[in-house]
């Protein structure tokens, strides 16, 4: 009997000391996935400030067209104004959205490591909610107005802009100024200017809204985790 008991006893320790190593096991990978979600959320941060970054430049770039055409001799500073108009008419920049850690944590079934459950379903909608709203941007950016994109390209002298992520720019080397001069004197009197300009400024003012939301659910969503790893909350933005 006292060998039955000494048996039972091994065993129970045994499977103790294994569960225990288990739980262990569970905790350390846990804290990889958290940390990993917590690198991916602020890599997802960033893309959104670049993204952010370039609609304020567009907006910029149009209140220079808009401040140049207020003078009445757009043609007078023609370089700046056919510069402002191809950037101010970009098309949308869509965030590189990253979800990878996530989509491992949940296809391998592993969402279970995490234990606290608020925070394991936070997640979960945190990333279903920036998801529909990157997928919404990315539909928008498909519709956003082009015309006057296209009305600008049109008449830029050929030879004399390149690309330079996420704008076309001219190259000085190769601009011609009377041709330009001449360029920007036959846009400025087409009746469709104003119009496409209207509709540009809708569209970057679109763009905008939803940017700002996915930029807020970035930021909490990042916040959540930082606490959830366990580190000092600091400020989210970047310098």
């Amino acid at each position: 009997m006292a060998q039955f008991v000494l048996i039972v006893v091994g065993v129970l320790v045994a499977l103790a000391a294994e569960s225990a190593w288990s739980a262990r096991q569970d905790r350390a990978r846990e804290a990889e996935y958290l940390g990993a979600l917590l690198e991916e959320a602020r890599g997802n941060l960033r893309a959104v400030e670049v993204v952010m970054d370039v609609t304020e430049r567009k907006r910029a770039a149009l209140s220079q067209v808009d401040s140049l055409l207020s003078t009445g001799r757009p043609e007078e500073s023609a370089a700046l104004f056919l510069q402002s108009l191809l950037q101010g008419s970009g098309i949308a920049v869509v965030p590189q959205f990253s979800r990878a850690v996530f989509d491992d944590l949940q296809n391998s079934g592993r969402l279970s490591l995490i234990q606290d459950d608020r925070t394991r379903i936070q997640i979960v909608h945190s990333y279903s909610l920036l998801t529909a709203m990157v997928e919404r941007h990315d539909r928008w950016s498909d519709i956003i107005a082009s015309g006057l994109h296209a009305l600008a390209s049109r008449y830029t002298p050929p030879g004399i802009v390149q690309q330079s992520r996420p704008f076309l720019v001219l190259v000085e080397e190769m601009v011609n100024l009377s041709a330009l001069h001449r360029a920007v004197r036959e846009l400025v009197v087409r009746p469709e200017l104003t119009l496409e300009i209207r509709a540009a400024w809708r569209a970057l003012d679109a763009e905008t809204t939803i940017l700002v939301a996915v930029l807020g659910a970035t930021e909490r969503h990042t916040e959540m985790l930082v606490n959830a790893v366990g580190l000092p909350s600091a400020p989210l933005r970047t310098p």
